[in-house]
């Protein structure tokens, strides 16, 4: 089966504080087709990642439970669009062991683009993915994700 969507063509970022986790998602995204996956280890690497890239990152694959900051933490600071150089309406697949409702709830506020409950196989990254980047949507003002109360 040929992909709705071209790979090779995205540019990624892998967020879990688990390397064996990142490690696996970096695997599964290249034996998609994906020629550029960037790897961090936290949710502040990320942030950082995003806002000194060079690069533009097309889809944000990331863990929810993680600490200091959560999942849902990194994609609201990302939505709320307090710095410049972030881009606000990168697509994001939010990664959990658990479909907890309230974690839902938020993420959905905060225009999440898909969910992939852990354990992680090509085939349900594949579905996420693509449900994330050919998902059409509008995002609010940034005021609007900064008043989403966060679980």
């Amino acid at each position: 089966m040929v992909s709705p969507i071209d790979y090779s063509a995205l540019t990624f970022l892998v967020v879990d504080d688990e390397s064996v986790i990142v490690d696996l998602v970096h695997g599964l995204l290249q034996s998609l087709g994906a020629k550029k996956v960037h790897k961090a280890v936290s949710a502040m690497t990320g942030l950082n990642m995003l806002m000194d890239s060079n690069e533009k990152i097309d889809c944000i694959v990331s863990d929810h439970n993680m600490q200091p900051l959560t999942g849902l933490e990194f994609l609201k600071k990302i939505r709320v669009g307090r710095n410049p150089a972030m881009n606000r309406n990168v697509r994001f697949v939010m990664l959990t062991a658990h479909g907890d409702v309230e974690v839902v709830k938020s993420a959905l506020a905060l225009d999440v683009d898909s969910y992939v409950i852990k354990p992680v196989t090509r085939g349900n990254l594949d579905k996420a993915i693509i449900r994330a980047v050919t998902r059409k949507r509008i995002l609010s003002a940034g005021s609007a994700y900064d008043a989403i109360p966060l679980p």
